[in-house]
C-alpha cells in the first residue's frame, strides 16, 4: 500500500468545477436574471466527494466536474454548503 501512495500523483485529486449560475432577484422575484458561468477548482476527498469554495456553486442550476487532463465531464450535485466558509479576508464587523 505504501508503494501505491508513493506513486499516486497528488494533482489527480484536483478537479475543475464549471457552474451555470442563475442569481435570484429579490426585488423582482418573478423576473429571472441573465444566466452566468463560474469556474473554479475542487479537491476530491473520501467517498468520491469534492470539497470546494461556496462561491463556485452558489445559486448554481447546473454543475459539472472534470478531472485533470480529462476530456469528459460529469454532472455533480450539492450535498452541503457552509456559507461561513469563504475565500477572502474576514469582515471587520
Amino acid at each position: 500500500m505504501l508503494k501505491a501512495q508513493e506513486e499516486a500523483n497528488p494533482f489527480d485529486a484536483i478537479v475543475r468545477i464549471d457552474s451555470i449560475i442563475l442569481q435570484p432577484d429579490f426585488f423582482i422575484p418573478w423576473q429571472h436574471k441573465i444566466q452566468d458561468r463560474c469556474s473554479g477548482t475542487g479537491l476530491v476527498i473520501s467517498g468520491d466527494r469534492i470539497l470546494t469554495y461556496a462561491h463556485n456553486i452558489a445559486d448554481a442550476t447546473y454543475i459539472s466536474v472534470t478531472k485533470t487532463n480529462a476530456d469528459e465531464s460529469h454532472q455533480a450535485k450539492i450535498l452541503a454548503v457552509d456559507p461561513r466558509l469563504r475565500s477572502g479576508p474576514p469582515d471587520d464587523g
